[in-house]
């Protein structure tokens, strides 16, 4: 009787294996999901579940309705995750609003109590949210400012005392750094990259302005680990390198800035996670640019870049933490309306996933999308 028993077990833990193994579709570990600004009129965020392969899932329910309206493009980086507290928050930039979200243990969004709230500005575009996911930060490109809101976990939102807060002309994307009291932002009509001061009430405060050697600032990305920091260009098609002291926010060009991505209006720019390559999306001639990083900041393309995407305009990115997948919304000024996932080998090139590229179901506009990845 035990031999029977134990013959069964080892055949039913066979057979668990190999439907395993034969699923189309099996969720990574950690678990990721992906999220998309549709940037539409009624404006919605798609959401996805990120097979280990790469492939990605639309979520029961997505796209999901923000409560705004957008439709301004390109709308760049108008969108970001909190993993302390689960949340996600996005730019509505033609009612000029910020909407948040709770993200279920599905990967599934719940809207905020409260409607979506406005900045205090015009045309939002790039969000950014502390390392506490306590405060929210918006660049307001519209009205040259930076809107700060406070968050509870439960979804409790209000405008920090004296938001919005001013800032160069036209914030586009912004990022802080490792211990959230510091936060740069492009500026895409004055050819620079801001830093500011993040206070611990919240507040913004202009430190100082940072020329690019380019001009039509859009996306900006801080390697944290080797203190670089990377504005895409997208009147110049370049890319802008600085070293940045993460504890008073100074930049430093690097040597040979600005690098040209030999493709046309480049709009995002994404750091690799160990920090030896940078990705460039050039959203007028559908290509992806690929850079090594030397050891002084300097960038140099790969061999094969730009490589030819398989969606039509890219206009923003993520890569997972391994580093190991990018992921490519395109849209912007037009584009294809789909989320393309690449494999990124050792040599940072990349080939698309079987699947490749996927939609997002929605007719809007896209330029932003962000990763969430949970243990």
């Amino acid at each position: 009787m035990r031999t029977l028993i134990l013959v069964l077990s080892l055949i039913f833990l066979s057979l668990t294996m190999w439907i395993a193994k034969a699923s189309p579709f099996q969720a990574s570990q950690p678990r990721t999901f992906l999220y998309v600004n549709n940037n539409d009129f009624e404006n919605s965020v798609s959401a996805f579940s990120v097979g280990s392969d790469g492939r990605l899932q639309p979520l029961q329910g997505s796209p999901f309705p923000t409560g705004g309206i957008g439709g301004r493009i390109p709308n760049i980086d108008a969108i970001a995750v909190s993993k302390k507290t689960s949340q996600l928050f996005v730019t509505n930039n033609r009612d000029n609003t910020l909407t948040g979200f709770q993200i279920g243990s599905d990967g599934r969004l719940t809207r905020f109590p409260s409607p979506p709230l406005f900045t205090g500005g015009t045309n939002p575009s790039g969000v950014a949210v502390n390392k506490k996911g306590s405060l929210v930060f918006v660049a307001n490109m519209g009205s040259d400012s930076i809107a700060s809101f406070s968050v509870t976990p439960t979804g409790s939102i209000r405008p920090v005392n004296g938001s919005p807060f001013l800032s160069g002309n036209g914030p586009v994307s912004l990022v802080t750094n490792k211990n959230s009291t510091l936060l740069f932002a492009s500026h895409h009509f004055s050819t620079s990259v801001g830093a500011y001061q993040i206070g611990s009430d919240g507040r913004v405060t202009f430190l100082e302005s940072y020329q690019t050697l380019g001009s039509g600032q859009q996306g900006v990305a801080l390697q944290r680990s080797s203190s670089s920091l990377y504005v895409a260009s997208m009147t110049s098609s370049s890319i802008s390198a600085f070293k940045a002291d993460l504890n008073n926010g100074q930049l430093r060009l690097v040597n040979g800035s600005p690098f040209f991505t030999n493709g046309s209006r480049p709009l995002d720019v994404v750091a690799h996670p160990k920090g030896n390559f940078v990705y460039v999306c050039n959203n007028n001639t559908s290509t992806i640019s690929v850079f090594s990083v030397a050891a002084d900041g300097s960038l140099r393309q790969i061999s094969g870049s730009p490589f030819n995407t398989d969606g039509i305009a890219p206009a923003a990115m993520a890569i997972n933490s391994a580093g190991t997948l990018l992921f490519v919304v395109n849209g912007g000024f037009g584009g294809s309306k789909d989320v393309s996932v690449y494999r990124i080998d050792s040599s940072g090139r990349i080939s698309p996933v079987a699947g490749s590229p996927f939609t997002t179901g929605s007719i809007g506009v896209p330029a932003s999308i962000t990763l969430l990845e949970l243990s």
